[in-house]
This record gives C-alpha cells, structure tokens and sequence, in this order.
C-alpha cells in the first residue's frame, strides 16, 4: 500500500510538473546551469534601484515594481537571502539597503533608525553605506513572514529603502514559504510530490509547509510556484 502511494505521489508530481511547464513556459528548465534566487544585486540610485537614468538624476524612475526600478523581490521564508549593493556611480551620494516590515511608509524611514530583525514594525537590517570609497556592500537576512494561519492572507510582504532616499529608492519583497520543503538544497521532484501529497486540502499545521503562497488552500498554484523553480538552489 504504500509503494502504491509511493508511486501514485510520484506519477501526480511529474504529471503536473509536465502541465506547469506546457502551460507557465518555465525558464529555468532551459538553463544548463540552476540558479539561485537567493543572490541577487541592486544597483544604488537617487532615481530608483536599478534605474536605467544616469547617475545623478534627480527625476524618480517608472515605473515603479520593475526589474530596472525599485523592483518587487521574490524570497521565501526562513531562507537566507543575500544582497548585494553597488553604489551608481559619479554624481551619486551615499546610499543604504534597509528592509523595513510593510507598514513602514517612506516618510517614517530616516538614516538613524534602530535595525532589529525580530521587530514587529519597523526597520528590520541595514547594509552599510555605499559611496565612491566604498562602493559594494553586502546583507544577508532571513525572512520571517509570511506567518501561518488562520487568517491566510497570501505572501508576506518587506520592503527595501534606501535610508536616506526613502521617497525615490523604494522596492517590495514578496515572500513565499521554501519551495524545496524537503530540505534537499534545491528544488526537486521530492519537492513537488511534497504538495501533490496535500493536493487541493484546505491549509492546516499539518499541511501548512506546501501551502507557499499562503492563500489557504493546497492547490495548482502552489504547484505552479514551486516548478518555476525547478532545479534551483535554494
């Protein structure tokens, strides 16, 4: 009986890895090499994150939750992520990656705020500064949200200023739970029989891991999300 269940959990997984990539196009099964999504870069301007503009320019980039300005992040809970920022360049002026909880407004971000990962509100880390003489700096930071229902409110949510920019450098994290639940350092098949195991069960405490997006249920878009990255390291 259960190598039946063995078997049946393996055949739904690859079924609907099959059906995410037919029907969602994921990009990573094309890669001769996994990525890592928890190593990314930003690029430190008065404009924006990542803006396109010349260093120097005061005029804010648009639109905002783009990859070339103030982009909106994808990280998962309780896994460490690590930034790394580079200041833009001549006719820059210093610049800070903060992460801030989702209530924080631009005006309630200043250059001395205390940073404490466990606050409820607030700023949670900050890299130090990158200016001309130091022109990289590097944060590593474990996500804690979102929290496990009920309520089930979908991904959690952080956002990243610039401390002393706030009103131009401004971007969003969305947060999922670990794609690779099985704890295998990447996403794998295990992974995928993991939710196909919970498939369409409302979310509880026993269920909760392979509900990532937080929304509930156990579902195809769970399945979805954790086939987008397929392979990777996380």
């Amino acid at each position: 009986m259960a190598f039946s269940m063995k078997k049946a959990l393996l055949l739904v997984s690859i079924l609907a890895l099959g059906f995410v990539l037919a029907h969602f196009g994921v990009k990573q099964v094309q890669a001769t090499t996994p990525t890592n999504p928890t190593l990314f870069t930003l690029f430190a301007l008065f404009a924006g994150w990542n803006s396109t503009s010349p260093p120097g320019t005061i005029t804010p980039c648009s639109p905002s939750g783009q990859a070339t300005c103030n982009p909106t992040i994808i990280e998962f809970r309780g896994v460490s992520f690590r930034a790394t920022i580079k200041w833009g360049g001549t006719g820059e002026s210093m610049h800070t990656f903060a992460i801030y909880t989702s209530d924080i407004t631009p005006d309630n971000v200043s250059n001395t705020d205390s940073c404490i990962a466990s606050a409820k509100s607030g700023c949670l880390a900050a890299s130090h500064p990158v200016t001309s003489l130091s022109p990289t700096a590097t944060l590593t930071f474990s996500p804690q949200v979102p929290v496990d229902g009920p309520p089930f409110s979908g991904p959690g949510v952080y956002q990243f200023y610039c401390q002393f920019h706030p009103q131009t450098m401004h971007g969003m994290f969305q947060l999922y739970k670990n794609p690779d639940p099985t704890n295998a350092g990447r996403v794998v098949i295990g992974d995928l029989a993991t939710i196909a195991f919970y498939f369409n069960q409302n979310t509880t405490s026993t269920n909760a891991v392979a509900d990532l997006n937080n929304d509930g249920k156990v579902n195809i878009n769970d399945l979805a999300f954790d086939a987008f990255y397929w392979n990777d390291t996380i």
